[in-house]
């Protein structure tokens, strides 16, 4: 049968089948056996369909709508102005639109609730612990998410279209009908599905800032049927299985959306040679920058006539958690990543395959971590014992969710591999791993550092994934942020969700300074 290639290595095909054997094994164990958990034990039409249940899911739809689409409406104008810049002022506008995303959930909820609050700049909107604080949360979250798309497609349109339409008498109406709209389209709508995803699986911010049952969606639903009062696992269960039917349909809409926008766009910045203004380059970043200014508030007052002996010795054990649980779960999703690309490139020549095993095992992007915990809890509450708290099922759980941000960032890289400088290593005595490391590893060893610390900075900073698994000695430092805040300690909360920022913003610059830049 020949070898097969992995990255960068020649393999036998023991070692390919294997791979390949032991990663849809781990997909099953953490992703089918929990989903089946969850859906066979939906108790027939009356759960499925019970008035309380079918409110609160036309609620989460409501909310996901409205925030998605004020998200879309002002992403797609912002996205496209961005996306009109080029060079260094491109990057710094990606960069600041890209930031908001490594901002923990729970500190963006702390800072809004600063900000609403009846002694914050922003009362006067009389928005506080309501929806409509909710979607404001989730608009300055998604804004930058779409634009961001749009913008990196709208740099691979080829200047001379525009220049072209603009000498023929065309206004901008008809240029954005017909040249910027049609090389900017799949990534705006697969933006928006992903932003109406975000929505739907939304924890943190519907929690804290929804301000009880009033403002109640399928996710603190399932939360609360578990984790408070009685315990209603049917309740749960159907709560999980119509989040499950609002995130999976955006989530298949994203694949046909990216497959499409493949085919349209071009190379980003091919032959871009524009310049902006001095105007337009101060009015890009200001505006870039204006919506990662709401998360700074938590860093304003935040220690001030705390007693740091013992706000530190009270944070110590949380902190601790969140350390731990970050680098378990960051290693986890880095090699689980790995060894994806390593089964993927043994089965490179069969390319419907590969795309097949691509598309299932970024499933878990679909899917929300409360629903997957659920499944978890179900399929092993045999073996592990939610109320007494599990690192190990937190940690699975985030390996299961953030495989796919390190799968994504490292999937490109193994697609342009230098094949034929390895080939000549070996061929002149080199061994497989002296090649690699000489010659693959400094492409690698950039994205693999960034990788790291985006699922490091996820997980650190996660509250809904490792809400059904804490104990009284397991508690993490996001839930104890919404513990102090539901306890009145705004102050202390505030100082921890400082901290949890600065950890979160720090792993991923850190990391991505240890990396260095790639080298092509």
């Amino acid at each position: 049968m020949g070898s097969a290639r992995a990255p960068g290595l020649a393999v036998p095909p023991w070692a390919g089948w294997g791979s390949l054997a032991l990663v849809l094994a781990l997909w099953v164990a953490l992703v089918a056996v929990p989903l089946f958990a969850v859906l066979s034990r939906v108790k027939g039409p009356e759960a499925l369909f019970d008035p309380g249940v079918l409110g609160i899911a036309r609620l989460t739809a409501l909310q996901a709508v409205a925030s998605a689409g004020i998200s879309a409406l002002v992403g797609l104008p912002l996205g496209l102005w961005m996306g009109s810049f080029g060079g260094r002022l491109a990057a710094a506008c990606e960069s600041l639109l890209a930031m908001p995303f490594g901002v923990p959930s729970i500190v963006a909820a702390m800072a809004w609730v600063v900000l609403l609050g009846k002694s914050g700049p922003l009362a006067f909107l009389d928005l506080s612990y309501s929806l409509g604080a909710v979607i404001l949360a989730h608009v300055f979250f998604n804004v930058p998410w779409v634009a961001l798309l749009v913008a990196q497609s709208r740099r691979g349109l080829a200047p001379r279209l525009e220049e072209a339409a603009s000498g023929l008498g065309a206004g901008a109406w008809a240029r954005f009908r017909f040249v910027a709209w049609p090389q900017v389209r799949w990534a705006f709508w697969s933006a928006s599905a992903q932003a109406l995803a975000f929505c739907v699986m939304s924890f943190a911010l519907v929690l804290v800032l929804g301000g009880g049952p009033p403002v109640q969606t399928l996710e603190t639903a399932l939360y609360g049927r578990v984790r408070f009062g009685a315990l209603d696992l049917s309740g749960a269960v159907a709560c999980a299985a119509w989040e499950l039917v609002l995130t999976l349909i955006p989530w298949c809409a994203v694949l046909w959306f990216q497959s499409r926008e493949r085919r349209a766009i071009g190379n980003a910045d091919a032959g871009w040679s524009r310049r902006s203004s001095r105007f337009g380059s101060i009015s890009a970043v200001a505006l870039g920058s204006f919506f990662i200014l709401p998360y700074l508030g938590v860093y304003a007052g935040s220690f001030g006539g705390l007693s740091p002996g013992d706000f530190f010795g009270e944070i110590r054990a949380p902190l601790l958690v969140s350390v731990e649980l970050a680098c378990l779960s960051g290693l986890g999703a880095l090699l689980l990543a790995v060894l994806t690309l390593f089964a993927m490139g043994f089965v490179r020549s069969r390319a419907s395959v590969g795309n097949a095993l691509a598309a299932l095992l970024l499933l878990p992007g679909g899917m929300s971590a409360l629903v997957l915990g659920l499944g978890l809890w179900l399929a092993y509450g045999r073996w592990i014992d939610p109320f007494a708290g599990s690192l190990a099922a937190m940690a699975a759980l985030q390996v299961a969710l953030f495989f796919p941000i390190a799968f994504r960032a490292l999937w490109p890289l193994a697609q342009a591999m230098p094949l034929r400088r390895l080939e000549a290593a070996l061929t002149l005595g080199a061994s497989p791993w002296r090649a690699f490391w000489l010659l693959d590893w400094p492409r690698w060893r950039g994205p693999v550092s960034s990788a790291l610390g985006l699922v490091i900075a996820a997980s650190i900073s996660e509250v809904a994934a490792v809400s059904l698994f804490y104990s009284e000695e397991l508690v993490p430092l996001p839930l104890l942020v919404s513990r102090w805040m539901a306890q009145y300690r705004f102050e202390e909360a505030q100082a921890v969700a400082a901290l949890l920022l600065t950890l979160a913003m720090g792993s991923v610059l850190i990391l991505r300074g240890v990396g260095g830049r790639r080298v092509r």
